[in-house]
């Protein structure tokens, strides 16, 4: 039966940033703890856990975002948000039409505190990762296809600490170029199969860049099982159960609708963690038979709601109820006092509460129907 998430980083490098800035931190404690012998010593968390508690507590709540949705003007928008634990990001009403960087901002910010403070890196590393795989596609869609990047740079407000260190395109470059790097051998291993896919068909990847995202995608859920390995806490193993079996669906259903070839997919994703039958079951599904797949992995519950709406809004409806899915997975992490899976917990409620933010802001700036806000938002944390 499925459950949930997590990520972090490889072996001393740590991205950051989605637009191409990625960091190393220079902290042996890094080094000392990466095998997780540490990760489930609670006694060791006292502390952060205790910040964490408070830190709980500034999570905004369901009512904060029904009312910010029901708004009309930007001014009240504006004038809702610095009467509220975001001011300090939001101390003019221009900054509303610039969301989306400086949420972002925010969310880095928020996690590099709780790293900051950490006993281990590796729960804040986790929600990184993915960072530096987003980083690398852009980076390799941009050489290979022909796809420019949005050029962006990090926001004033956000501080770096001296204790890491910028790594930008040349890294990506000495990795493509197979040269030696200070990269897990998983990134190496995607960029064989991607050098492997061009020497074979010239024109494949700028005909389909989405070969790309198959390729680096199985290599972010592979690293991020690796990590995950190093873990000795059962609540976020059993939630990265869940979560590897979710965003393996996820990965397939847009590969499907992007009209991929099937072979590629088994091929070039099915590898590793994700060479698992159910996978395999699903991709020769046709639609009609994907209910019947996916109870066999979820609560009945679950795929009724999935499959109560239209068949046009399936990929949508399967990732907003998987989200709120596994965010209640974690409740149990709100009950440990002192310990890794508060942490987690927490670490988890900032990335929901991000995701309503970019959604309702975004929404809000862009004259977005309400009603399709409301629907879309994700379950809170608190």
């Amino acid at each position: 039966m499925v459950d949930n998430e997590v990520l972090s980083a490889s072996d001393g490098l740590i991205s950051t940033d989605i637009k191409s800035v990625v960091y190393r931190q220079k902290n042996p404690m890094y080094e000392s703890n990466q095998s997780g012998s540490k990760i489930e010593r609670s006694e060791t968390w006292c502390y952060i856990s205790g910040k964490v508690c408070v830190l709980e507590s500034f999570l905004l709540k369901r009512d904060f975002f029904e009312r910010l949705i029901n708004l009309e003007k930007h001014e009240d928008v504006f004038l809702t948000l610095s009467d509220s634990p975001l001011k300090e990001y939001f101390v003019h009403i221009e900054r509303l039409y610039e969301s989306e960087k400086i949420l972002e901002e925010r969310y880095f910010n928020g996690i590099f505190e709780i790293r900051k403070f950490s006993p281990n890196s590796i729960l804040s590393n986790i929600f990184l990762i993915k960072y530096d795989f987003t980083n690398l596609k852009n980076f390799l869609k941009e050489l290979l296809a022909g796809i420019p990047r949005e050029v962006s740079t990090p926001h004033p407000s956000l501080h770096i600490c001296e204790e890491w260190v910028r790594w930008g395109d040349s890294e990506w470059e000495r990795l493509w170029k197979g040269e030696r790097t200070g990269f897990h051998p998983i990134f190496e291993d995607a960029i064989r199969i991607i050098k492997e896919l061009k020497a074979s068909s010239p024109d494949l990847l700028p005909a389909n860049p989405f070969i790309i995202d198959l390729a680096l995608d199985n290599a972010y859920l592979c690293y991020l099982a690796y990590m995950v390995s190093k873990l000795n806490v059962p609540l976020i193993k059993k939630y990265f159960d869940d979560y590897f079996i979710i965003k393996g669906t996820e990965i397939i259903m847009r590969a499907i609708a992007n009209r991929s070839d099937m072979e590629q997919i088994s091929k070039i994703f099915l590898r590793g963690i994700m060479q698992k039958d159910f996978f395999f079951k699903l991709l020769k599904c046709p639609y009609e038979g994907w209910r019947g797949a996916l109870l066999e992995v979820f609560p009945s519950k679950l795929v009724d709601e999935i499959f109560a709406g239209s068949s046009k809004n399936l990929f949508t409806q399967f990732e907003r109820l998987t989200d709120n899915y596994l965010l209640r997975k974690l409740q149990p992490a709100k009950v440990v006092t002192f310990g890794p899976e508060r942490v987690f917990g927490y670490l988890c409620g900032l990335t929901t509460e991000t995701y309503n933010l970019r959604l309702t802001l975004g929404g809000k700036v862009n004259m977005v129907n309400t009603d399709l806000i409301k629907e879309s938002l994700r379950e809170l944390y608190v």
